[in-house]
């Protein structure tokens, strides 16, 4: 995964190393300081925009692709969509996930988004 200066077209950086698959989704949360990203290696992983590494572990959970992730409004909770037919929240300061998955899907969970207020994904 790599950043890039939206005015020059530039990398900025190194790119961001750690997933071992595709990256399908990312996300900046809304001070702009993180980045999360959700990948076909079945993880979401937290970014420090300013120095390119990972904030801690992977996320892990999911047991196929991860297609789409999302920031709450306030910044403590990522929402993961799958195609393991899934959703899941997680907190982004213990990398635990919140609760069961979503489950009700009868197939692939290809976008999530919150709600302005947080309460719905």
């Amino acid at each position: 995964m790599r950043l890039w200066d939206a005015s020059t077209g530039e990398a900025k950086g190194q790119p961001f190393t750690g997933h071992t698959d595709y990256v399908n989704s990312v996300a900046f949360s809304a001070d702009g300081n993180t980045v999360v990203s959700g990948s076909d290696d079945n993880t979401v992983w937290l970014w420090d925009v300013s120095t390119g590494k990972a904030k801690g572990q992977p996320f892990t959970g999911h047991t196929d692709y991860v297609r789409s992730v999302a920031f709450s409004p306030d910044g403590n909770t990522v929402v993961s969509g799958s195609r393991d037919n899934t959703m899941r929240l997680w907190d982004v300061h213990t990398g635990e996930a919140k609760g069961q998955p979503f489950t009700g899907h009868t197939d692939y969970v290809n976008s999530v988004a919150f709600s302005p207020d947080g309460n719905t994904v």
